[in-house]
């Protein structure tokens, strides 16, 4: 009773669908991963005179803290005592003030309009770099709004107000206030760059200009790349710039951006919002927004974001109430959905499935997936004899819709979670309850956890729906598949169709070329091969192959040189007793032949080439086999022969040594003398000339 089907199990089958958020490969689908920012350590951070008013990183892991006295301290997380490097000053309010920094050097920046200035020291000695006024003689008031640096720049943004008079000609009018937001840029000695004005749509509505003027909440700014990026307070809208003028913004729904913002090594927006739909104290967190605008809320970290330090790969997130700097550090983990704070989702929709039948009633599905706790696997499908559908005034085929760049992903999953039907969670197997239709479409979505997450490798549909009932008297057939006797007696049929799949593949799971890894091991024990592990696939094919014609000739000289060769790639040499033994009992040669060789009339040497053993645990794995494989009541010794010509040892022509024509011996850069060889003057008229050669005075010693 074999079913026909349809399956996906390759990369180019998952790929001909549409893809959302997953990695396509050869193991099979699962949920896409990617180097992100994660919580991995948090330490107390306190300022040892007065509480901490601003907070820098000086790029290589230390810490500047201010403090609410003006004193700034040095502060390294892996030693509890701070280094005081500027005492308290008052000629700036430092309880209001930003603070930048760079290896060996701080800024600090008032906010106060009537301390407009920037400041610059040195870290070694507490010592003013340069200092610079912020002010100019045309504006009636200029205010700090942010700041931040990048490589060797130091940006400023400032509000400038500008008092308009009217002609004296109509003095009914009164003179008019004008804000304008222009970006300075330092370099760390003190030299002006350039200077760019800004919209003013950056500051928002009238409202929020008015509010961001009397209150202390601040104005965000960081720097990524060569774009900046730009908010308001109390606003929900980050302005990026670009120096070209280029000004784009984009919002975060449901979300205020309430704490600090900074641009991230690997090019995404690290940002601290308060979620408006949340009223509790996990309402405020940490979130990453991508190039694309997209953005995810990061794993691990719930709090204020007070301040967003970055310090080489790594991100420090600082928590005033809490008094504490989190460390957030790359590690490859699962993508999340977009837009939301969810678990990780994934989606693959995949093209029709054609029966080629009208009305075809689909049976069932089977998976082979591999589903972790946590996570949950549910599958979608629509079925229908027609291919098209009617989107926004517009007919498409459903492979169309699928593909079409003008629908967005968000609008696809909607229309299928409210239009086609579900199977139970993690259908490893399953009953299709209805689908009736020659094309059947199916949607697979992938749920995880962060660092889990589902993998599906094969997916099976199967068609047209059979069932036991069929083989039952008239009667039962008229309650339809449907009824419960049917689904019940579906249940055992779909025992039996695998039951009988098992057995029509038996075939292919016998055979050496289509199995791999562990089953082809174990397929290799079936016939008495000990597999070692360091074996591969390959010689174990061979091996399998060689098995009928080694089992004919087994315990033969014949069936032992061939699984040394099959295992060494070379093939061996036997010497036996009888080839040796007229040697053993001549007196001139037996003193030097015994230690080499057996003297007893049922054992043989086996000697292996010198480059097909690089390991002592290959050679025991050598000696192993050849026990196992030598002829019965026989002793076998295994002689790996060494790449040089010894004397004394198993030296043999052709084999491991050759002899070459004389030729004299020169000592230049060209000349070569054997490690284990010596020459040593044996009478007053021995002498290396050139030429020379080897006589009777001169002597080779071992």
């Amino acid at each position: 009773m074999r079913i026909p089907g349809i399956a996906f199990n390759k990369p180019s089958d998952w790929a001909a669908g549409r893809a959302i958020n997953l990695d396509i490969s050869e193991q099979g689908i699962t949920l896409r991963r990617e180097l992100k920012y994660s919580a991995s350590g948090r330490f107390p951070i306190i300022a040892p005179g007065a509480p901490i008013s601003a907070i820098a990183t000086d790029q290589t892991g230390k810490l500047y803290v201010l403090d609410m006295n003006g004193a700034v301290y040095l502060l390294d997380p892996s030693y509890p005592a701070p280094e005081l490097l500027l005492s308290a000053s008052y000629h700036h309010d430092a309880s209001d003030s930003l603070l930048l920094g760079t290896a060996g050097r701080f800024a600090i920046l008032p906010y106060q309009p009537t301390l407009a200035t920037i400041s610059v020291y040195a870290a070694v000695n507490g010592q003013c770099l340069w200092q610079h006024n912020l002010t100019t003689t045309d504006a009636e008031q200029v205010e700090t709004l942010a700041a931040e640096h990048a490589g060797e720049q130091l940006h400023i943004l400032q509000r400038r107000k500008f008092i308009l008079t009217v002609d004296d000609s109509e003095p009914a009018h009164e003179p008019q206030t004008v804000w304008s937001y222009e970006l300075h840029s330092y370099d760390w000695n003190g030299r002006f760059i350039r200077a760019h004005s800004l919209p003013d749509v950056i500051a928002g509505d009238r409202e929020n200009i008015a509010h961001s003027l009397h209150d202390h909440d601040r104005w965000k700014m960081t720097v990524s790349g060569s774009d900046f990026y730009i908010a308001a307070p109390h606003s929900s809208t980050i302005w990026r710039w670009k120096e070209t003028g280029e000004l784009s913004g984009f919002s975060l729904p449901g979300c205020r951006l309430e704490g600090d913002m900074i641009g991230a090594a690997n090019g995404a927006i690290y940002a601290g919002v308060y979620d408006l739909r949340n009223d509790s104290e996990a309402a405020a967190y940490l979130i990453a927004i991508r190039s694309d605008r997209e953005w995810e809320r990061v794993p691990g970290y719930t709090g204020r974001v007070d301040e967003l330090l970055r310090s080489g790969e790594q991100l420090l997130v600082h928590d005033a109430s809490a008094a504490a700097m989190t460390i957030f550090r790359r590690n490859r983990m699962i993508r999340s959905p977009l837009e939301t704070d969810s678990l990780p989702r994934g989606h693959l929709l995949l093209p029709s499935a054609d029966s080629g039948t009208e009305g075809n009633m689909w049976h069932n599905l089977r998976i082979d997936a591999e589903v972790p706790p946590e996570t949950r696997l549910i599958v979608h499908y629509y079925a229908a004899d027609h291919t098209q559908i009617q989107w926004c005034n517009r007919v498409y085929t459903l492979d169309e819709w699928l593909h079409a760049p003008e629908i967005g992903d968000r609008q696809r999953l909607q229309y299928i979670h409210e239009h086609w039907q579900s199977l139970p969670l993690n259908p490893l197997n399953a009953l299709f309850p209805e689908a009736h239709g020659r094309y059947l479409w199916i949607a697979i979505e992938l749920s995880g956890s962060w660092t889990q997450a589902p993998i599906v490798r094969e997916l099976e549909l199967f068609y047209p729906r059979t069932s036991l009932l069929h083989y039952l008297p008239e009667l039962y057939q008229e309650q339809g598949e449907q009824s419960f006797l049917g689904r019940f007696l579906a249940l055992f049929g779909h025992f039996f169709r695998e039951l009988h799949q098992q057995i029509d593949e038996m075939p292919y799971r016998l055979d050496p070329e289509l199995n791999e890894g562990e089953f082809l091991r174990w397929l290799a024990g079936w016939v008495g091969i000990a597999a070692d592990e360091s074996w591969d696939d390959a010689l174990l094919r061979r091996y399998l192959h060689m098995m009928p014609r080694l089992y004919r000739i087994r315990g033969t000289r014949e069936a032992m040189v061939l699984t040394m060769e099959l295992i060494t790639g070379k093939r061996p040499y036997v010497l036996e007793h009888f080839q040796y033994k007229h040697l053993l009992y001549d007196p001139d040669w037996s003193e030097a032949l015994k230690p080499l060789y057996n003297d007893m009339p049922y054992s043989f040497l086996v000697l292996v080439p010198p480059d097909t053993v690089h390991s002592e645990r290959q050679k025991e794995m050598l000696q192993r086999i050849l026990h196992e494989e030598k002829p019965v009541m026989t002793e076998a010794e295994l002689v790996v022969l060494e790449p040089r010509m010894r004397l004394g040892g198993h030296t043999y022509l052709e084999i491991n040594s050759v002899l070459s024509r004389p030729s004299r011996m020169s000592i230049d850069e060209q000349s070569v003398v054997s490690y284990d060889t010596v020459l040593t003057d044996g009478g007053e008229t021995a002498a290396a000339t050139f030429p020379f050669r080897l006589d009777e005075a001169i002597k080779l010693e071992h």
